[in-house]
């Protein structure tokens, strides 16, 4: 078996199309992790940076040519992804230009479809392809974005035994980000790999899914709107790709501190996944407990971060019924600042909106009582005088009075046969409450309690991520309980008003 890689970097361009200065940087790095003989250990990687069409077309050609069965493939591009008026992607070249009136020069770029059908011939059954080229979306503020269109890349890229991955979907712009040297996508790849973080099941290698999946999360972290996509056809998703590399074992560890980290808090099974994994790296027990307080402590900024944003939502949704154009710009500014996730602010904001609503419905005027007026045929609104409330007094305990002795009877009956007493609203006590600890399970919290919460609601975030919500009835003098689970984990549990 052979491991062979094209890295193709297009960062010039003729007028018309902005410079990508990144993708040169991108093949860099990429052939640095792949060339590393403890980490990609490929057999041969070639760069080949700011091609004509006819060079490109002919590199990818040998790429795939004359491979056996179990050889792995991959090809790398970062650069300008163009679609022509029929929606179909082309990948630019330093030639790539547009007519006067727009329209792609389809000779001077490379077409995907040529791209598929040198693949579809090759005998290789181990295909990767990698594109850190935007196709279409929107653009962020501090972010140059590559290019634009509409494409259907699975259609025009999938196949057996292939994998695609893409930095975004077809409805999103790729970005480059001031400041740094790479894509943000391939800057994520590199880093999983390097650090090893990508290994998310610690078997010492680095399948193409995993690696996707940690680039995707550390994409969204840093610009939630973007959606890095993995395309792949049957075993297409568990091409084993690179080991994980321990190049930088402090920056491992801080990782899977990062990731094990739940409320602030280091469960036993995860405590002793963490002193394993120090000693395999070689970290001292010192390095250890300091990366850790270091990683407790952007946590504890990012909690006070995201209380400071939730009070300042609360007060504009006070203020306003529907948030202005002016304040959701001023909220976005926050978010980038103190770089919270998506996911943490949708949540608060659903909080903010529940508690709202239960505080309207908890409100009732009590000043006045509905009265009729024979003249007009109205109801209308008058004082309570005393003569009615004394009125009303006589009727409530002339019609509680059976009530109340009824109720007697029946709490001593159930004294003395309990099994007849009625199901009562679900109640939690002190100690119920504060035993309930983050990261348990919907059913590891019932059996706490004694009796399931009452559903208050929820919402899909995404396809892989569920917000759902419980209530229970406070037994002590507290308000009620609540309770907010993310894909079946305790997350949050709190008071309501």
């Amino acid at each position: 078996m052979s491991k062979l890689a094209l890295l193709v970097g297009v960062s010039e361009y003729t007028q018309g199309l902005n410079p990508l200065p990144a993708a040169t940087k991108d093949v860099e790095a990429i052939q640095r992790v792949l060339l590393h003989p403890e980490m990609g250990n490929f057999d041969s990687v070639q760069p080949l940076i700011n091609p004509e069409p006819l060079a490109m077309q002919e590199a990818i050609e040998n790429l795939f040519a004359n491979r056996q069965r179990d050889d792995l493939v991959l090809l790398f591009f970062s650069g300008h992804g163009i679609k022509d008026s029929s929606g179909k992607l082309y990948f630019a070249t330093r030639l790539t230009r547009k007519t006067s009136q727009g329209e792609l020069v389809k000779a001077t770029a490379v077409p995907a479809s040529f791209v598929h059908d040198i693949m579809s011939n090759s005998r290789s059954r181990h295909q990767v392809i990698i594109l850190d080229c935007c196709f279409s979306g929107a653009f962020a503020e501090n972010l140059l974005a590559k290019d634009d269109g509409s494409i259907n890349v699975k259609n025009q890229l999938g196949g057996e035994g292939r994998v695609v991955l893409t930095s975004s979907t077809s409805t999103q712009y790729s970005f480059e980000q001031k400041g740094t040297e790479l894509s943000i996508y391939t800057q994520y790849l590199v880093e999983g790999i390097e650090t090893g973080a990508a290994d998310s099941n610690s078997d010492g290698a680095i399948a193409v899914d995993e690696l996707h999946n940690y680039a995707k999360q550390r994409v969204q972290e840093t610009v939630p709107a973007m959606k890095p996509e993995i395309y792949a056809v049957k075993e297409g998703f568990k091409i084993l790709l690179v080991k994980a590399g321990i190049r930088d074992p402090q920056r491992r560890y801080q990782k899977e501190v990062e990731r094990v980290l739940t409320d602030g808090n280091i469960f036993p099974p995860d405590r002793r996944y963490l002193d394993e994994l120090s000693s395999q790296l070689g970290i001292s027990q010192v390095e250890a407990n300091y990366i850790e307080i270091a990683v407790l402590e952007a946590y504890k900024n990012y909690q006070n971060n995201l209380e400071q944003y939730k009070q300042i939502l609360l007060g504009h949704i006070q203020r306003e019924s529907t948030l202005s154009d002016i304040t959701r710009h001023k909220l976005n500014q926050f978010i980038e600042r103190w770089e919270l996730k998506y996911e943490d602010v949708l949540l608060i904001e659903n909080q903010i909106r529940q508690q709202l609503k239960v505080a309207s419905i908890a409100e009732k005027p009590s000043n006045s009582v509905p009265t009729f007026n024979a003249k007009t045929s109205n109801i209308r609104s008058q004082p309570r005088s005393s003569n009615s409330w004394v009125g009303v007094v006589i009727i409530f305990i002339a019609l509680s009075f059976p009530l109340t002795v009824g109720w007697v009877i029946f709490r001593f009956v159930t004294s003395i046969f309990p099994e007849i007493s009625i199901q009562q609203e679900p109640e939690i006590t002190k100690t119920e409450y504060e035993a309930v600890k983050y990261g348990m399970t919907y059913a590891e919290v019932v059996k706490i309690i004694g009796s399931p919460g009452t559903e208050d609601g929820g919402s899909q975030l995404s396809s892989d991520t569920t917000i759902t919500y419980y209530k229970w009835k406070k037994g002590f003098s507290e308000p009620n309980v609540t309770m907010t689970f993310k894909n079946n984990r305790l997350i949050h549990k709190g008071t309501w008003w």
